[in-house]
């Protein structure tokens, strides 16, 4: 392409900018011809990549402000009509002119989209014939593919004003503009939206969203939103997509870019967006507005939408979205007062009872944190003082759940609290010192955590001058500390109340409180993983006193335990049931409710305990003593100690729910969480029999299938068609299929590619509809970016060129949904590919 001769650090360039300026507006004919005289000298010597800049500025302005979305190619065209007419004219010097016409040719014919690029230069050798231009056939120096004709839309250190292009102040102030490729995308969607009839039925892809016409009108939207950078051009391009059923309103258009997120949300650490370009459209939406007070309004009617998500069950898209709410103000892109006001509202944006169900699913626990955590008024300080206040117990119980969701920061408060009530003599109310209490015991401790500053305010708490409910929480909690000063001060609690029920010491407690704490306390001391505590559990059992009531019972816990390393311990219990054994009396037992009661507690606890003496007395209690209830007990737990040992665990365990309610992204995450082995198989209505299953071995992807496609590739494609609507999962040892290669595949990488591809899947199927049918141009179809696959990509281009459907494709090629969808949709854009209808139209007028 010839080229203007310009100095290497072009000190002139604010001449080429005056007349790049009155250039622009001769094309808007907005300015005389005439007026161009002055600019003449100066504009033909504006080096070409400058005069294409600014070409493709004007055109992306005029594409964003016109109401029908005529062709590229006609903006192209006008731009060499108005340049003729200059020659027609003979305003400029012939010897600068006719080189300058050329390279403005040349440059519309690479700024041609590929489809229009044949009728263009058809058109534009026909101008030069018209004009009597004989400077040889137009040249495209750089063929134009996808991507290519990407163009910055202002000069290098223009300084024009906006004034330079009247009633256009929203586009001179544009610091980017469409590019070719981007208004060839945005031709084809507000096409297809004209297509859509009425009664269309709804994509398959787009249940979230009401009907077809929105869901192409979403991506519209979305691509609209990537393709701008200030408000003005953003509210052009959604004022030129005015169709029937697309809320025009900025916060019913977030709305609806809600609905197209995905119901996931990637954790916290692995610092990844899950539908990049979705986002960045709602960001735009948000950011993008007229005025610091209209941003103000759509940064609420964007939080409020993320509680609308939520109330409605979709907790990931609404993590999604409070997620970008935040990092806005991190960014400080909203002020600190508004962003405030907002953040405040959280028990009125949020349903009280949707969050009551998101706390009783504990897979849905690490997002609800990240919900709350964004409102202040669901802090751990707030929170504590509803906790204080609030006169109704359920909803005090809700507050406790939350707090253990909220985990270490509210542990730590209810430490602090404790303490200060300690050292003040104790200032809060037992039902408070209760709830702080048990909020120590639900939630763990930090590892290697110096467990002192617990113990010491739990030896006060449990106190018997302390209220009932108080002890009884502290003695409990105790038994999670693996500490000899808990098991110390456990111990003292049990003597205390034992003295108490044997009659030797008063305290503030009816006899069946003093037997519960009793209960709780020597519970603490079996749960503990130490000798001291075990065997004083065990001793308060041997010591068989009447008035402890059922105490066998209260070392139930220690069947959690090995007793193997305290062989003196295990022959004390064994020996201790052998002396309990019914006696017998000319050939019969005499039965006894209460040994049997001792022998069948002391039998459970010693269950986790695999020792030679331990199996003697189950052989001897089965043998001797078959119709007694704990003979029963004995046969089950030498099954489990065999078991145990033989490595036989349970073979498998089944597991179902409803997608509906959690959906397939989240279910994947929580097995991997969960570390599960198995096989989950996923049903669909009228599946047709088609497989649709993965296997899992310790939460990592082993194999997966759906239908014909196999692979990594299969369980893209079941979050792409999204289609089933249960779920079984089979828990086994290893997956019912050999796991192939034997590669494992971590769910969270899978899953950020898998939304990456969702997310493409959405945008090519907005373009390219299940059952679209396609014939070839005269077009060369190009390589499809990032697909290596020659020999699929060279047989889907024969089935697609010949008019073969893409949801028939998926059928015939073992690959997911996305990879023949964004083929199809790059031969669409690059114009290799053509509808049908469009093809009979052409058909019908030649005709």
């Amino acid at each position: 392409m010839m080229d203007a001769p310009s100095p290497p650090d072009r000190p002139d360039a604010g001449r080429f900018e005056e007349a790049l300026s009155v250039f622009q507006q001769y094309l808007s004919d907005q300015v005389a011809p005439l007026v161009l005289v002055d600019e003449g000298e100066d504009l033909t010597s504006v080096p070409s990549e400058l005069l294409a800049k600014e070409i493709q500025n004007w055109i992306s302005r005029q594409y964003r402000s016109a109401t029908d979305h005529a062709p590229v190619s006609d903006f192209l065209y006008h731009v060499a009509r108005k340049i003729q007419h200059l020659k027609d004219l003979q305003l400029l010097p012939e010897q600068s002119f006719i080189p300058f016409l050329t390279r403005v040719l040349e440059i519309l014919v690479q700024l041609c989209p590929e489809a229009d690029r044949a009728g263009l230069i058809t058109d534009l050798e026909g101008l030069r014939e018209y004009s009597s231009l004989q400077s040889g056939p137009l040249r495209i120096d750089q063929p134009s593919g996808r991507g290519s004709t990407a163009v910055e839309s202002t000069v290098p250190g223009s300084g024009r004003p906006s004034a330079a292009v009247p009633n256009a102040q929203a586009q001179s102030s544009s610091p980017t503009s469409l590019t070719v490729d981007q208004m060839r995308r945005m031709e084809l969607l507000l096409r297809r939206l004209e297509s859509i009839p009425s009664t269309a039925p709804a994509s398959t892809h787009s249940r979230s969203v009401q009907g077809v016409s929105q869901f192409v009108a979403a991506e519209a939207v979305v691509s609209a939103a990537s393709s701008t950078n200030n408000a003005g051009e953003l509210q052009e391009l959604l004022n030129s997509m005015r169709v029937p059923g697309l809320p025009t309103a900025p916060e019913d258009i977030l709305k609806v870019l809600a609905q197209r997120l995905p119901d996931w949300a990637a954790p916290q650490e692995a610092n990844a967006n899950v539908s990049p370009k979705t986002v960045d459209a709602v960001h735009k939406m948000v950011s993008l507005a007229e005025t610091p007070q209209a941003t103000t309004l759509r940064f609420q009617q964007l939080v409020k939408t993320a509680a609308d998500e939520f109330n409605h069950g979709a907790i990931g898209r609404a993590v999604t979205l409070l997620d970008l709410a935040r990092n806005m103000i991190d960014r400080k892109e909203i002020k600190i007062g508004s962003a405030a006001l907002v953040r405040d509202k959280g028990h009125s944006l949020l349903d009280e009872d949707q969050v009551r169900e998101f706390v009783n699913d504990e897979s849905t626990h690490p997002l609800l944190k990240r919900v709350l955590g964004f409102f202040d008024d669901y802090s751990v300080e707030q929170l504590f003082a509803e906790l204080e206040t609030g006169d109704e117990r359920e909803y005090r119980r809700l507050i406790l759940n939350i707090l253990q969701i909220l985990g270490r920061p509210a542990r730590e408060e209810a430490l602090t609290r404790l303490r200060e009530s300690i050292r003040d003599g104790g200032t809060l109310p037992w039902f408070l010192e209760r709830n702080l209490i048990f909020l120590l015991r639900e939630i763990p401790r930090v590892e290697n955590e110096n467990p002192g500053p617990e113990i010491d305010a739990l030896l006060w708490l449990s106190q018997p001058n302390c209220h009932y409910a108080t002890a009884r929480e502290a003695m409990m909690t105790l038994g999670q500390i693996p500490d000899l000063r808990a098991a110390n001060t456990l111990q003292a609690r049990v003597a205390d109340l034992e003295r108490s029920l044997l009659g030797r010491l008063e305290l503030p407690y009816e006899q069946k409180e003093i037997v519960s704490l009793l209960d709780r306390a020597i519970g603490a001391l079996a749960t503990l993983p130490l000798k001291q505590a075990r065997r004083a559990a065990v001793h308060h059992v041997l010591a068989n006193k009447p008035q402890f009531g059922d105490a066998a019972a209260r070392i139930v816990p220690l069947a959690q335990q090995d007793l193997c390393e305290d062989q003196e311990l295990v022959t004390q219990m064994v020996e201790a049931i052998r002396s309990k054994l019914p006696v017998v009396v000319f050939g019969r037992t005499v039965p006894s409710a209460k040994r049997s009661a001792m022998i069948s507690g002391i039998l459970q606890a010693l269950s986790g305990t695999d020792l030679p003496q331990v199996r003697e007395l189950l052989d001897e209690i089965i043998k001797g003593y078959p119709k007694e209830t704990y003979s029963t007990s004995a046969i089950r737990i030498l099954r489990t100690l065999e078991s145990r040992r033989t490595g036989d665990t349970e073979k498998s365990a089944t597991i179902s729910g409803d997608l509906l309610l959690l959906s397939l992204p989240n279910l994947l995450q929580s097995i991997s969480d969960a570390k599960m082995t198995g096989t989950l198989n996923l049903i669909g209505d009228g599946g047709g029999g088609i497989r649709r299953e993965m296997g899992f071995i310790n939460g990592d992807i082993v194999t997966a299938q759906a239908g014909h496609i196999p692979g990594l590739q299969a369980g893209y494609d079941l979050l792409q068609k999204n289609d089933a609507n249960s779920f079984v999962f089979v828990s086994r040892n290893t997956p019912e299929q050999p796991p192939g290669d034997g590669e494992l595949h971590p769910v969270l990488p899978f899953l950020l590619e898998a939304m990456r591809r969702v997310d493409e899947f959405q945008q090519a199927e907005a373009l390219v509809p299940a059952e679209a049918r396609f014939s070839e141009t005269k077009i060369r179809p190009t390589q499809v970016a990032d697909e290596q696959d020659t020999t699929f990509l060279r047989n889907l281009w024969e089935k697609a060129s010949s008019g073969i459907s893409p949801a028939q494709c998926e059928t015939q090629f073992p690959v997911d949904s996305y990879r023949i969808r964004r083929c199809y949709e790059h031969w669409l854009q690059e114009g290799s590919l053509t509808p049908f209808s469009e093809v009979k139209k052409t058909t019908n007028s030649e005709n």
